[in-house]
């Protein structure tokens, strides 16, 4: 794999951005860990700039480095969940083969790894079948909290879920949205239900979820 066309990819300008995409998406299903790990990398570069601003910095200051942060967080998280839909959309079996992928990192020792790839699990070139189990036992008996959150996001996602864990899961979901992200991340917030106002607020509340997730993932030091 071609790391240096990946991280460019991911960091770099919007020009022939598709272009790029489909590029890396001929390597095959084998990059989608590469990928993630790599993200995630990206990730905690610009996630100390949401726990602690360059000194000196006024309010106003901090704030826009903060934005700054999260719309960076936003396109590299949108470019990956891109790519990964790109190397699914080949076949049936490509996507069958992105899920098998994506239980490698599901199960990594990482848990930020594992947090990161609930976040992409759901991806609709995905069968269902290949991850609900693994996503099922992560809900129950990881001990991350933000592994069983993402855990919980994804199952609302998936079909075939028994109602008594959809609905603990929605609940948990719910928690973590008046609890954290509508407390930690207004701006978001805001920025969702502007975006997706003809979209109903249980959608908007599961865009606004999972990106407070993935800024807690990039945030997380350590």
């Amino acid at each position: 794999m071609n790391n240096q066309a990946l991280k460019s990819y991911l960091t770099g300008s919007a020009d022939n951005l598709d272009q790029a995409c489909r590029t890396l998406a001929t390597q095959g299903p084998q990059i989608v860990v590469p990928t993630l790990r790599m993200e995630l990398s990206i990730l905690k570069e610009w996630g100390q700039f949401l726990i602690k601003p360059p000194e000196g910095l006024s309010a106003v200051g901090v704030a826009m480095a903060q934005r700054d942060a999260e719309n960076v967080i936003d396109h590299i998280c949108n470019r990956t969940l891109k790519l990964v839909a790109e190397i699914g959309a080949c076949s049936v079996q490509s996507g069958k083969i992105v899920g098998e992928q994506m239980l490698i990192a599901l199960e990594d020792r990482d848990a930020d790894l594992r947090a990161l790839a609930t976040l992409y699990s759901t991806i609709k070139c995905i069968p269902s079948s290949v991850v609900s189990p693994t996503i099922a036992w992560l809900y129950f008996h990881d001990h991350d909290s933000l592994v069983k959150i993402g855990a919980a996001l994804a199952m609302v996602g998936l079909p075939d879920i028994p109602d008594r864990v959809f609905e603990a899961s929605a609940d948990l979901v719910k928690a973590f949205l008046e609890n954290v992200a509508f407390q930690n991340f207004p701006t978001l917030v805001t920025k969702v239900r502007r975006t997706l106002y003809n979209e109903d607020e249980g959608y908007q509340n599961i865009m606004i979820a999972t990106r407070s997730l993935f800024y807690l993932i990039a945030a997380r030091q350590g």
